[in-house]
């Protein structure tokens, strides 16, 4: 993972292998089980997401943008995106949107987890950042 610090990528989570898939300019650059993104975007093709809602079928159409970091959070706000309850990612606990982050924490077991975003993706909001 080292080789990709500093490296701007987008992520999704790969629900056949259970990791994290990294990709870069549209190519699969790695799986990892665990990374932090910087100044994160999340992005939902809506093109894309009315598909699979219509098909009922997965497909990827969801990411999280951002700089890959050196760091280990200590806390959190865990998000979640379902393309069947919002069209955009969501807090977990309240469904309230949220589209940008200061960091987001993708962990082997608790998912998501987002840093310095409010539920609109104002960032400075009080959920811990990385040290």
């Amino acid at each position: 993972m080292s080789a990709l610090i500093g490296e701007r990528v987008r992520v999704h989570k790969n629900l056949h292998r259970g990791d994290w898939e990294v990709t870069q300019k549209g190519r699969v650059i790695a799986h990892l089980p665990e990374l932090v993104l910087a100044d994160v975007t999340f992005l939902v093709s809506q093109a894309s997401r009315e598909r699979v809602l219509q098909k009922r079928q997965r497909a990827v159409h969801a990411w999280a943008a951002g700089t890959v970091v050196d760091a280990r959070p200590e806390c959190g706000i865990p998000i979640t995106y379902n393309p069947y309850r919002c069209a955009s990612f969501t807090i977990r606990s309240d469904g309230a949107p949220i589209h940008r982050a200061e960091f987001c924490h993708f962990t082997p077991g608790d998912g998501a987890l987002a840093h310095g975003a409010g539920p609109q993706g104002a960032a400075g909001a009080p959920t811990g950042a990385p040290p």
